[in-house]
């Protein structure tokens, strides 16, 4: 009976890797935010096995559905954006390793989930004042220097924090630099693989790195990948959007009620 139920187990979690491969490559969000739950909780990893365990599957998710996003799209791909954003990245993955722990992460979280509710209702059209306070179609003269630099921010954001960088890279790529989606998707899948690389390459020298595990979900990860970046370029953008906005509005929630949750806990303890 134990054997039927870890073999049960085992086919739900490759399932479901399969279906977050699909879902992450489509929208160019990596799948941390999908992989982790899945792993810890129905596969019972340890929360930093899962972690781990999550970063390394990301991996070929991204570079593969990043690639396939460029093989589908490469005569209209801004070549000249992504030199600039990936060694970006390389360098605020670096600077987020050692950021860890510097700041009041409950706090830089609040915000940051207040910006996913933000940028959703914004993709939503829910409201139309917001034009008003972005830049868009107003930074041609300094748009490489605004790329480098939150190329930087998000990928130390990312790193220190363990929140999903494609959640607001997308956003970014396709509101202030006027990219398509799917490209703006494809970019950032290539910087989620690059702040995976690194810490998969950290992560190799602890105890909490799965090697059964990775091997066997990698399969799915692949299949996933390329099913993924199918889906998003044959699917009209305007959908494609909305998916996405609705994505990171259910994220930006969901990470709110943790807060206020943690904040609740907090303030109990204390008083």
């Amino acid at each position: 009976m134990e054997n039927s139920s870890q073999v049960k187990m085992l086919v739900i979690i490759k399932i479901a890797t399969l279906l977050a491969a699909i879902f992450s490559s489509a929208l160019g969000v990596g799948g941390g935010i999908l992989l982790v739950p899945l792993l810890h909780s129905v596969g019972k990893l340890e929360f930093k096995n899962a972690t781990s365990t999550s970063i390394t599957l990301i991996i070929p998710i991204s570079y593969l559905g990043a690639i396939s996003h460029l093989l589908m799209n490469f005569r209209n791909f801004p070549v000249e954006i992504l030199s600039l954003f990936l060694p970006a990245c390389m360098v605020g993955a670096l600077l987020g390793k050692l950021l860890i722990g510097k700041f009041n992460n409950l706090f830089v979280k609040f915000v940051f989930s207040l910006f996913l509710i933000v940028i959703s209702a914004k993709l939503l059209n829910f409201f139309d004042l917001f034009d008003h306070f972005i830049l868009v179609g107003n930074i041609t003269n300094h748009l490489n220097i605004i790329v480098f630099f939150y190329g930087i921010f998000i990928s130390a954001i990312s790193v220190s924090l363990g929140v999903g960088g494609g959640l607001i890279t997308v956003p970014f790529l396709h509101l202030v630099c006027n990219l398509s989606l799917p490209n703006s998707i494809a970019i950032s899948l290539l910087s989620v693989a690059v702040i995976s690389t690194i810490g998969t390459a950290v992560l190799r020298t602890t105890k909490y790195f799965d090697k059964m595990t990775i091997r066997s979900l990698i399969p799915f990860c692949i299949t996933g990948a390329s099913l993924g970046a199918l889906i998003s370029q044959q699917a009209p953008e305007y959908y494609l959007k909305k998916i996405f906005a609705i994505f990171i509005l259910v994220v930006g929630v969901m990470y709110l009620k943790s807060i206020l949750k943690d904040i609740k806990e907090q303030f109990v303890y204390e008083y």
